[in-house]
């Protein structure tokens, strides 16, 4: 399923090494002042790689038209912060690498007093976490999962994880498996320092509880589906599926983990095009009512000359954002994924400039765009804020409540 994947996700979500940092701000070409020198106008950008702060990073600001208002290195603090103008774009690049293929991010319509978070994953060596064996009675196996973004499997022993280092804190999920049911137990740990091992003394196994969710008013769908997703603000470290839907009602068997938020995610296909509607509601049933928002009927075109991205709609209410993904190879012939996220003003949208040592991606060569449009509480307000997020939405509803996507799948 096409949504389903971290971006940034992912997935949640989400690794990143715990580099050094220094003591004082790094140098660089615009002012970053501290929380309490900001002044009117100023926008806020943090980057960070798997959840840890990245200094020293160029970040472009540029006003409506693309001409530049500052190019600033982040702090300490992986923040960068220039004066601009309403309707002005920020571009990070590099904020994850796979290969030799660039990565681009771009948040447009920013305002002034927006703090934006732009995340991806750290590009360092994979590093082993291991986990103090807690058995479970008739477990043959074990499954596990973590905000580091990577599952790990163990049979007669508790698993180990590979993983690039993650942030500071991490949290996990623990499922034992049984010969004759899956996920007959659950252990988590929330919140621990991130290391080579995962001490799960003194933890306790939970046994889930079968639990239904019903939706009223669901969109017309040929294919449906429910997850629930466990969520801490370290992003996403777990996730118990439903089993088939009867109806509009689903069964879903989890354990209830004290210091988790439960996010909800219902997705709907019809005619290619899917609808993923996430929610924090936990009343029964869910009203559906005017949750079928437009969305496209393919892939993104990208017309060379014009720079103009754009695809066909079917019928559906007006989205509040556009999350497009590009790939390209621009005049360097590098090989480049770009991310850019905008307000929705049609079926489509115009490539940004960039500059800097963004230029050579001005052309997008032979790229293609995916494309996301959604509708979120708090609007586009509140998506901006979070930069990209991870196509799974979870990012997005810790902060705004139910989040609408639709996307197509060819």
């Amino acid at each position: 399923m096409a949504l389903i994947l971290a971006l940034l996700a992912a997935c949640g979500d989400d690794g990143g090494t715990r580099n050094e940092q220094p003591d004082a701000p790094l140098e660089s070409d615009g002012p970053v002042p501290p929380d309490s020198m900001l002044e009117p106008g100023l926008a806020r950008v943090t980057v960070l790689a798997g959840g840890v702060p990245r200094p020293d990073h160029p970040v472009t600001f540029q006003n409506p038209d693309g001409s530049e208002i500052a190019t600033v290195r982040t702090d300490a603090s992986g923040v960068a912060a220039a004066v601009v103008p309403e309707g002005s774009y920020v571009t990070a690049f590099d904020i994850y690498r796979a290969g030799s293929q660039r990565s681009i991010v771009s948040v447009l319509g920013v305002k002034p007093g927006d703090s934006i978070e732009i995340r991806g994953d750290a590009d360092v060596p994979e590093q082993t976490i291991r986990f103090s064996y807690l058995p479970y009675p008739g477990a043959i196996g074990y499954d596990l999962t973590s905000t580091c973004a990577a599952d790990g499997v163990g049979e007669s022993t508790m698993p180990s994880l590979s993983s690039p280092p993650c942030s500071p804190r991490i949290d996990t999920l623990v499922a034992a498996d049984a010969e004759t049911e899956s996920n007959v137990a659950y252990l988590a740990k929330l919140d621990q320092p991130f290391g080579s091992l995962i001490d799960l003394t003194g933890e306790t196994w939970i046994t889930p509880t079968l639990t239904y969710s019903n939706y009223t008013n669901a969109p017309v769908h040929t294919q449906s589906g429910a997850t629930r997703r466990y969520t801490t603000e370290r992003g996403v470290f777990g996730d118990c599926e439903s089993g088939e839907p009867d109806g509009e009602a689903y069964a879903f068997s989890c354990p209830t983990v004290p210091g988790a938020t439960i996010v909800e995610e219902l997705w709907l296909w019809q005619d290619s095009v899917g609808q993923h509607v996430y929610s924090l509601e936990t009343s029964t049933p869910i009203d559906l009512m005017g949750t079928a928002i437009t969305g496209p009927t393919q892939d993104g075109i990208i017309d060379q000359v014009t720079r103009v991205l754009s695809w066909p709609e079917r019928a559906g209410a007006a989205p509040q954002f556009v999350i497009a993904r590009v790939f390209g190879s621009g005049t360097s012939q590098n090989p480049f994924q770009w991310e850019i996220v905008a307000p929705y003003g049609g079926a489509s949208l115009t490539l940004p400039t960039l500059i800097g040592e963004g230029a050579v991606y001005t052309d997008p060569g032979e790229a293609g765009g995916v494309i996301w449009l959604g509708t979120a509480e708090g609007g586009y307000d509140a998506i901006r804020q979070l930069g990209p997020m991870s196509a799974n939405g979870v990012r997005v509803n810790a902060a705004t409540g139910r989040v609408v996507l639709t996307a197509y799948e060819s």
